[in-house]
């Protein structure tokens, strides 16, 4: 399960307002996850021994230090280790190595990192119709290209600020391809395999993963772009896809 493409802050009264998941928050949003998870699986000729795999950006140092996320989300996880319903029985787990046990000893640590910034690949229009300034030349569009094109302040003579220095962007690292990687270990071992995300990264995973003939899926909730862009090809390639509606 790719959690940061389902993460909590799109949950909740006011999905877009800013705040940070609580625990509470990581806390429903696991529960409806593992409850959506365990009706796709009754749909289906059983038993079923799942592991529930989160990936994310769990940790910011090479040494595993937990982010504050990571912390809460663990505890969530070890809280419901395991549940079973009826021929189902449902492992959870916080992933920070490879599906296989021969890496059990070599975690991935620092999966979320500081960036640099990157407004050298923005591409800024021109001066947007909407804008409502009656000069010729927008004083706050301009700082904002000025920001966002050259990383620092556009008043260059008296202030040498740049935007490292007021804004700190920091994004998972590995995630996508630790799905790969163990969608493709995991079907060479025999096993089914169904990734939970919207991501189109992970496509040529899931096709890699299909070529071993075990069952391989790919679930999502609440997407918004039916059908995919890349279905026809999955599902030629022996990919079930199976859509359902948002978790919130």
């Amino acid at each position: 399960m790719d959690y940061d493409n389902l993460r909590p802050s799109q949950y909740g009264e006011r999905p877009r307002s800013g705040r940070r998941p609580n625990a509470s928050a990581h806390t429903d949003i696991f529960e409806r996850l593992r409850s959506e998870l365990i009706a796709h699986f009754r749909t289906l000729a059983g038993p079923h021994d799942v592991r529930m795999r989160l990936y994310g950006g769990w940790s910011d140092t090479s040494g595993g230090r937990r982010t504050e996320t990571g912390d809460m989300v663990a505890s969530v996880v070890y809280k419901h280790r395991v549940t079973n319903v009826a021929n189902i029985r449902v492992r959870a787990e916080l992933v920070e190595t490879l599906v296989d046990d021969r890496y059990r000893e070599s975690p991935l640590y620092r999966t979320f990192r500081q960036l640099p910034w990157q407004g050298a690949r923005l591409e800024l229009r021109p001066r947007p119709d909407a804008c409502t300034d009656s000069a010729a030349a927008c004083a706050g569009y301009e700082a904002f290209r000025s920001w966002a094109v050259n990383g620092r302040c556009p008043n260059r003579a008296s202030c040498s600020a740049a935007v490292n220095d007021c804004v700190e962007q920091k994004s998972q690292k590995l995630i996508d391809t630790m799905i790969v990687a163990d969608a493709i270990l995991g079907a060479a071992d025999g096993s089914g395999v169904a990734v939970v995300s919207m991501d189109d990264d992970l496509v040529p995973g899931l096709l890699a993963a299909a070529r071993y003939g075990r069952p391989t899926a790919l679930i999502r909730f609440g997407y918004r772009n039916r059908p995919g862009e890349y279905d026809t090809i999955l599902e030629h390639h022996g990919v079930n896809i199976y859509d359902y509606d948002d978790l919130g």
